[in-house]
């Protein structure tokens, strides 16, 4: 028994020495905290870029409340610095798995990608500049995954402002022109187009993280903005004067956007009757009056099948709108023409496929 104090005092001091490596690593990360939040709270911008790299690398989530401090006051005195901080401060408020206020994040709109990355944490609060962002983007008729992730979102609400946009977005008639005894399938086709820029951060900054949405994933990739075409965030960083390019896509990819949104607001049941107001067309040529009596009949059907699409909506209470009085959207005649003979052109308002 005699032994038993001795027992004691061993096995404590190897407890000891087991506690010891852990205490290190809290007493270092505290440590880091502490300079990295000093850091944010520097009037050098480029220290505070260096502290949201430090709390984005670090995942210092103790951080975050003087991550969000520093995103509100930033003294925006220079375009290039100032934007590569605020870009630094996303990335770090992503990478701790902040919930930032809508407030806060909406002047920060404009960065997109990371922006809607945090929108997307808490969709129903940020409802209104995910509306904004939305709208804002349906006359180029071309679907940006960052549009698509609005929308995704919007959806998954059935916001009632969102369902509205939607019915009075653009559409695009596509209409196959072909010779008799040549008729094809109607084409439906693909758009694509890409923009490339060039992206330098100032001296002595830290490396910027980008952050790219897409609708195809892949490594890395996570999924930001569930539905039938979920969005997923991919980050990487930006290569120092290097070229960096995102694709656009164009109608088709617009046309299956909208699609999938009324689909999964209204129903299996309503499927036929969203894919109708998308169809294309195909008339064969018999001359310039008949084709342009068989294109009236074409936009004629149109209408109908939209104002039968909106009657549905408010029919499940998705919106308020008057089927019969509400204005038709804008309609683009797209044509494809397939003709051998092409010496009589296709009539005015009758535009070329898009390239």
């Amino acid at each position: 028994m005699k032994s038993t104090p001795l027992l004691a005092a061993g096995l404590l001091t190897a407890l000891a020495a087991q506690d010891a490596p852990r205490e290190r690593f809290a007493a270092q990360r505290a440590q880091l905290v502490t300079n990295t939040t000093a850091q944010l709270q520097s009037q050098d911008i480029a220290e505070v870029a260096w502290g949201a790299y430090t709390a984005a690398q670090f995942r210092l989530q103790d951080c975050v409340p003087a991550l969000r401090k520093a995103l509100g006051q930033l003294p925006w005195r220079d375009a290039t610095s100032d934007r590569c901080a605020t870009l630094a401060l996303l990335d770090a408020l992503i990478q701790t798995d902040a919930v930032v206020p809508a407030e806060e994040l909406a002047p920060h709109l404009g960065e997109r990608a990371p922006t809607i990355v945090l929108m997307a944490r808490e969709p129903e609060k940020n409802r209104e500049p995910l509306l904004r962002a939305f709208t804002s983007g349906i006359g180029s008729c071309g679907a940006s995954p960052e549009w698509i992730a609005c929308g995704n979102l919007l959806a998954m609400m059935r916001d009632p402002e969102f369902v509205r946009a939607v019915l009075r977005s653009p559409s695009q008639l596509w209409v196959t022109v072909c010779d008799p005894g040549g008729e094809l399938e109607p084409y439906e086709g693909e758009t694509c187009s890409t923009g490339c820029s060039r992206f330098d951060s100032p001296k002595d900054f830290p490396p910027i993280a980008r952050y790219r949405l897409d609708v195809v994933g892949g490594h890395g990739a996570v999924v930001v903005a569930p539905g039938a075409n979920p969005v997923h965030s991919v980050r990487s960083f930006y290569r120092p004067s290097g070229l960096h390019c995102s694709s656009y896509r164009g109608y088709p990819e617009y046309r299956c956007a909208r699609r999938a949104w009324l689909e999964q607001m209204l129903g299996e049941a309503h499927k036929p009757l969203v894919a109708a107001i998308d169809r294309p067309r195909s008339i064969v040529w018999n001359g310039d009056e008949p084709f342009r009596e068989e294109l009236d009949r074409c936009r004629r059907e149109h209408e109908e099948d939209w104002r039968a699409l909106v009657a549905a909506c408010v029919a499940e209470k998705l919106v308020a709108l008057d089927p019969a009085s509400e204005p038709l959207p804008a309609l683009r005649i797209v044509g494809v023409d397939l003709r051998k003979d092409r010496t009589v052109p296709l009539p005015d308002g009758v535009g070329e496929l898009p390239r």
